[in-house]
Formats: C-alpha cells, structure tokens, sequence
C-alpha cells in the first residue's frame, strides 16, 4: 500500500516506524510507553506458570519462585496429560461406557488446549514481544499527533528512565490508566469466577459421599487404594487448577492487548476531529499533524494484522473446542437428571464459562471492526473543505482504508464477532440434538 507524499516526507524528517521513531521520540523528551511494563499484571501471572520469563519480577528471590513454580507446576501437569491420553482410549476398550468417555474427553480437551497454549506462547515469545513493540510504535505516534496538554507520568512504565518524565497527553494517560485499571479487575474476577467454578466441579462429590476421581487416567500405580486414590484425586485437582489459570490469563492477555489497540482506534479519531479547529486556514503544522494521523493509522491496521495472523490458529481452535463443549455440557448435563441439583449446578457454572470464553474474543473483535470504521467518519468530521488539495487527497486514504473494515478471524473459517457467537451456539445445540437423539435410540 503506497503512502501519500505528506507521509513519506514526514518518514524523512521525523522517523516514523519502528525503532528510528522510538530513537527521534526519546530525544525529543517524548517517551515512549513500555508495554512490558505496563502489561505486568497480566504477564506475572504467566510468568507464575511457565508462560513466560521471570524477568518481568524485579526482584531476584521473586524470579527463582516463578521460574521454580512454573516447572513445577507445569511438569505435575504433563504427566497428568500423558496419563489422561493413554487412559482414555484403555477406557473405551475396557467397558465401552460411551457417556464416561464423553465425560473423560471433556476433561482432556481442556487440557490439550491448556498444553497448546503453554506450548504456543513459549515458541512464540519473540514474535510476540515483537508485536508489543511495534504496538509501542503505534503509541509514540499517537503522542507525535497531539504534543500539546500534556501531563506527568508517575506509574512508571516508560522506555529511558534518564529522560523527563513527562510529554504524556493527558486524555491518553488517562485512558490508559482506566483501561489496565479496568482489565485488570476483569482478570482478578474472571479468575476467581474460573477457580470457583472448577473447585465445584471436585468439592460438590466430596460433600455427597462420592470420593471417586473426577475423570479416568492411567497409572502405573493402584490408584484405588484409599491413600493413594487421595493422593491421585488432590493432584488432579491440581492439575485443573493450573489448567485453568493458564487458559485464563493467556485469554486476559489477548483482551489486553485488543483492547489497548481499541484504545489506539479511539485516540486516532479523537486527534483527526481535533484537526477540525484550526478553521479556513491549514497550517503547516496541521499538515503534518495530518501526516502523523495517518502513519498512525497505517501503523494500527499493521498490527492488527499481525495480530490476527498471530492468534488466528488459536481462535479457530478455540471455536471449535468451545462448540464442542457447549455440546458435551448440554448432553452431560441431560443425562445428570434435574433431581441432581449439585451436578446440575457445576455443570451450568461450565457451561456459563465457556460461553463467556468464547463472548470475549467475539466481542472484542468486534469492537475492534467498529473502532476501525469510526476512524473513517473522524476523518470525514476532520474539517477537510476548508484544506487544500493535496491535504484533501491525504485524508481520502484514511477514508478509504477505515472502508474496509478489518475483520479478525479464527482460521479461514470464522470471522469473529458477536454474529459468530450466535451462530456457534446454535451449532453446539443441534449437534446436542442428535447426540440426545442418538442416545434415546
């Protein structure tokens, strides 16, 4: 995509992409955001579970804990995993208890993802810290389109530490600081709400008298005997604990970075209204304003392209897992009968997550899409019949872009937004049909 010529003299002059702008940014006085830095609430917690490097604690005592739990935890893990893997089919061969199975694959299917996404993240990291950077590009862009009204930053989570701490807007600071405060609550609950609702699915047999373990898995031990079988049980629970902390904060993670790109969208379309001020005539300085609104924008729609081919292969999967499993809930839960409230009850509260799962990726997406096509009427509301011409072709090509809405999608298969989430739940309720209906033959 070719750029106009405002942009590609301003690229000359002022170093807009990638590290050369991050350098001519920091030597202005502006800095830059880190958004390893900033994303710290979330990536701790990763870092607490082998997702992610201990240098993110400062602390060297914290470093060797995270690093030693993660192992740890992650080790206890995988051989539950292999466990789970060979006893299911030994399962099916032994008795042929088709709705045990259905139950035990359930249970595995969680896991695999959990061990899909450790594994993803943990090759992955460098392309993903490369995104963060360019996503800190987009940041120091939007500061370069709106030096004036600036504001102290105090939290800390800047790139050069020996340069003034200031040269922040203020609406952006401030933004900033509502949406980590915002997400992070939404972590901290959709956290509990997750432990919660496994820690049902293992305390409510107890509280029954049914001491069995929870899904089948072999073991080169005798697992029935009452010492070890509670043994077993405890690191099974375990092992869902971990397993749902990990799915947990890898899906906060990609709502945090949507939504700072979301964050991005607006202040875009709040600098191109802005414009609108300086009347009938456009300065110099408008012009080039102008052409830093629109490197923005091309630096936006780049990452969230990359983003997209990024998490593309895993939010196809995590579709197709959570439609399966809105399935296998929905016939487990026929099968539990409603005189079994307990059951019931731990059943709706897994059901309720994976629909909530699947509703933040949609949702944010769409979001996303709409932001996008937001950008396009900020340019129309810009103040354009008053410029010149050369500046008028500029701001067409944020229009046009902004046209096309960006669409994120899981594969080649799902575009993701509000309208696939309903799809997908009435796909997983007509696939529970003809398993019920299979099952009354």
């Amino acid at each position: 995509m070719s750029q106009c010529p405002l942009t590609r003299g301003l690229a000359c002059n002022m170093a807009v992409s990638g590290k050369d702008l991050q350098t001519n940014v920091l030597a202005s006085g502006i800095p830059c955001l880190d958004l390893i830095v900033y994303l710290e609430p979330i990536l701790r917690p990763l870092a607490t579970t082998g997702m992610w490097s201990s240098s993110v604690f400062s602390n060297n005592v914290l470093k060797v804990v995270a690093m030693t739990a993660g192992l740890s935890l992650f080790g206890m893990f995988l051989v539950q995993l292999l466990a789970e893997v060979v006893g299911t089919p030994l399962l099916l061969a032994a008795n042929g208890d088709i709705d045990r199975l259905i139950h035990d694959m359930s249970v595995l299917g969680i896991h695999l993802d959990t061990f899909w996404k450790w594994l993803f993240m943990l090759t992955q990291r460098r392309r993903f810290i490369q995104l963060l950077r360019q996503m800190e590009s987009c940041m120091c862009l939007g500061v370069l389109a709106c030096p004036t009204d600036r504001l102290a930053l105090q939290d800390g989570y800047l790139q050069g530490q020996g340069i003034q701490r200031w040269a922040v807007p203020t609406k952006l600071y401030e933004v900033l600081e509502r949406t980590r405060f915002r997400y992070w609550m939404v972590t901290v609950v959709w956290s509990v709400l997750c432990v919660l609702g496994a820690s049902h699915w293992y305390f409510v047999p107890l509280l029954k008298g049914d001491d069995s373990l929870r899904y089948d898995a072999w073991y080169p031990f005798d697992s029935h005997q009452p010492t070890i079988k509670k043994m077993v049980y405890w690191m099974q629970y375990a092992c869902s604990m971990y397993s749902v902390m990990i799915l947990c904060f890898f899906d906060c993670l990609l709502v945090w970075l949507q939504q700072l790109l979301c964050v991005q969208l607006r202040y875009l379309a709040g600098n191109l209204r802005e414009l609108s001020r300086s009347g009938g005539a456009f300065s110099v300085d408008r012009r080039q304003t102008l052409a830093v609104c629109i490197s923005h924008h091309e630096h936006i729609l780049r990452v969230m392209r990359e983003l997209n081919a990024f998490v593309a292969p895993l939010l196809f999967l995590q579709c197709f897992k959570n439609m399966m499993i809105l399935c296998l809930v929905a016939f487990l839960a026929s099968m539990a009968g409603a005189s079994d409230l307990l059951e019931l009850s731990g059943l709706m509260l897994y059901f309720m997550a994976a629909c909530q799962q699947l509703f933040f990726y949609c949702w944010c997406c769409e979001e996303l899409t709409y932001l996008g096509v937001e950008v396009g009427d900020a340019a129309y509301d810009s103040g354009w019949e008053y410029w010149d011409v050369p500046s008028q072709k500029s701001i067409v090509i944020i229009i046009w872009r902004s046209q096309k809405a960006f669409i994120f999608k899981g594969g080649w298969f799902y575009a993701l937004n509000v309208a696939t989430f309903v799809d997908l739940i009435k796909l997983s309720f007509s696939y529970y049909t003809v398993l019920r209906s299979m099952r009354e033959e």
